[in-house]
């Protein structure tokens, strides 16, 4: 890894290693990184007072097809299109620090820094096998009620999945510091992001390596709902043909009673066709160990087996079924079209 920067080199500052970030921040004597980002609490410390912070980072989903929304608040994900930074700054962070007594002095862009931001994440995201859509940066300085001055850089990545649906993350951070030293403190804090050093084949290889670990994991989920298929499958025609035994048994002595007593049900036969239908459908199904459902796309009546807690169909009348109330139907591409009856 190369480093070019002069200040990086000199013997005035440091590098400082962030690993779960992989990247370095040349920071001057005196500065120290204390702790990972996105938590919360202060990660770097300075003398007199300088602070910063990094909030925890928020993701949204959207542009998902109605499966993917399922899954995804299954999973306790937020659907929520992408909110200009700038509207997040006017309509929910000043209201925000405003109430706690503090004061918005201004907003501006960061060219530099979200320019070697998108360069980063787009390393890093096509390495997960994602497709980046953009990144944008908006600083804000504010004044706290003790008399600090603050800076507070937002930072909204969005990203594309190849499986249907795409993000947009949120992540703040704070730099805090005495009036009187503020405006040093801050060239020097944004000099530093701006200037990440960073190794691109080790991002690379990290990601790749999450990746294929992810690729295995669906591999395996895969081979388990295969399995489960042939198991529902064996167990039907196992019923099936138990069913069909007993049934073909008792169907002479059945035929023989229905014709002894045709004429007489036949007088009442329209006055109790419409309420001795679903009777009728309630003992066909018994026999087969069926149920009749409504197919959630259509609103059509199908035949499906008995015994099972959920049932999901797709717009063609298949159908998959299972006793698993755990089963997490946005971890099988397979269930992207069905839907689940209630």
């Amino acid at each position: 890894m190369q480093i070019s920067d002069q200040k990086a080199q000199s013997s005035d500052y440091q590098l400082h290693y962030l690993e779960k970030d992989m990247f370095y921040l040349a920071l001057p004597d005196g500065w120290n990184v204390v702790g990972p980002r996105h938590t919360g609490n202060p990660y770097i410390i300075g003398p007199q007072g300088i602070k910063v912070y990094s909030n925890t980072i928020e993701n949204y989903y959207y542009n998902c097809n109605p499966m993917m929304v399922q899954a995804a608040q299954a999973k306790g994900w937020q659907i929520v299109n992408p909110v200009a930074l700038e509207t997040i700054v006017e309509q929910n962070l000043k209201s925000r620090i405003e109430a706690q007594g503090g004061k918005f002095i201004k907003k501006y862009s960061l060219t530099n820094l979200e320019n070697a931001d998108r360069y980063l994440a787009q390393i890093t995201i096509q390495a997960h096998g994602f497709q980046p859509l953009g990144v944008n940066v908006l600083a804000t300085e504010w004044m706290n009620p003790e008399g600090n001055r603050s800076l507070i850089v937002l930072t909204q990545t969005m990203i594309r999945s190849h499986t249907g649906f795409s993000m947009w993350s949120l992540s703040m951070e704070e730099l805090e510091a005495p009036e009187a030293v503020f405006e040093n403190a801050k060239e020097i804090y944004l000099e530093a992001l701006t200037n990440k050093k960073y190794d691109e084949q080790q991002i690379i290889a990290a990601g790749r390596n999450q990746r294929a670990q992810h690729q295995q994991q669906m591999a395996s989920n895969q081979a388990m709902w295969n399995q489960r298929m042939r198991n529902s499958a064996i167990a039907h025609q196992n019923r099936m043909a138990a069913n069909q035994a007993s049934f073909q048994a008792t169907q002479k002595a059945f035929t023989d009673a229905s014709n002894s007593i045709s004429d007489m049900s036949m007088n009442g036969y329209w006055s109790r066709s419409a309420s001795s239908y679903q009777s009728q459908q309630n003992a066909v199904n018994g026999i087969h160990e069926e149920q009749t459902i409504t197919n959630p796309y259509n609103g059509n009546s199908m035949q499906v087996n008995q015994g099972y807690k959920r049932t999901f169909v797709d717009p063609y009348g298949n159908y998959y079924q299972t006793n698993d109330v755990l089963m997490n139907q946005g971890e099988y591409s397979q269930l992207d079209n069905y839907r689940e009856v209630k």
